[in-house]
Formats: C-alpha cells, sequence, structure tokens
C-alpha cells in the first residue's frame, strides 16, 4: 500500500513538472494575425493546431515541440 501511494506521488509530481515546462513556452509565443498578410506573404503554422501560427520559425506551444511548416498566403 505505501509503495503504491509513493509511486502515485512520483508520477503526479512527473505530471505537474512537464505541464509546468509547457507554460513558460506559452508565454513566449505570439501568434501572428494571418487575415492581415497579403497574398505571398510568409508564415508559419503548427499542421497539428491551425489557431498556431507565426511571423518566424519554431515550435507550437500545444504540441510542445511540433515543429512550424511554412506556409504561403493565398
Amino acid at each position: 500500500m505505501k509503495k503504491t501511494i509513493m509511486l502515485s506521488g512520483i508520477a503526479l509530481s512527473i505530471f505537474i513538472g512537464a505541464c509546468s515546462n509547457s507554460t513558460s513556452t506559452k508565454e513566449n509565443f505570439v501568434a501572428l494575425d494571418t487575415i492581415k498578410l497579403k497574398a505571398g506573404e510568409k508564415f508559419y503554422q503548427c499542421p497539428m493546431h491551425a489557431d498556431i501560427t507565426s511571423d518566424k520559425e519554431g515550435t507550437c506551444p500545444k504540441c510542445g515541440g511540433m515543429e512550424l511548416e511554412k506556409k504561403v498566403k493565398q
């Protein structure tokens, strides 16, 4: 019983630690308003989260590391 409680506490600590790391990434992220872009202008977007856009290369703050893909405004 004590082992189960201790292992659960360790697992919870790891989970909370992982969540707090992704929060710091979100604080540094600034979304790009693609509606204001002109046709032919480039931007970067997460392949899994279309709402995540940027004017420079980087990683998605929601995925926690997926690379943003280069797109061109149509």
